[in-house]
């Protein structure tokens, strides 16, 4: 998947497997999931986001991404500013996953340890 320098008005939808929340921080520990209809579309200036129900945030409100790989499963984790809780989503190809992180680090999102090691190893 390629994301494009300039994103369309509806958005880019990026394919996931699964989405968590969970409380921010505390990695691997969730409270919600969804296999079914999760989502995550970028837009020039937010993001969309599922779990349970759909929110956009602008890009400004977050805090930092990280990318883990817990049990071989690449995954993205949104951190939003002054909230408790996290957005993340099981990315299906390292090939979508960095395009994910170079379209924030494109926007001054802050990358995590995680983020830049994965960006780092890819180049």
């Amino acid at each position: 998947m390629k994301i494009p320098d300039a994103i369309p008005a509806e958005g880019i939808n990026i394919p996931l497997s699964v989405a968590f929340s969970g409380i921010k921080n505390i990695p691997l520990l969730s409270f919600a999931d969804n296999s079914l209809n999760p989502k995550l579309i970028l837009f020039e200036d937010a993001a969309e986001t599922k779990v349970l129900s759909s929110s956009r945030r602008p890009l400004s409100e977050i805090e930092m991404i990280n990318v883990t790989l817990p049990l071989r499963t690449l995954h993205l984790t949104i951190n939003w500013k002054n909230r408790w809780f996290d957005f993340t989503a099981a990315i299906e190809s390292e090939e979508t996953m960095l395009e994910i992180v170079r379209f924030f680090q494109r926007k001054s999102i802050a990358l995590g340890s995680g983020a830049k090691r994965f960006i780092g190893e890819s180049k």
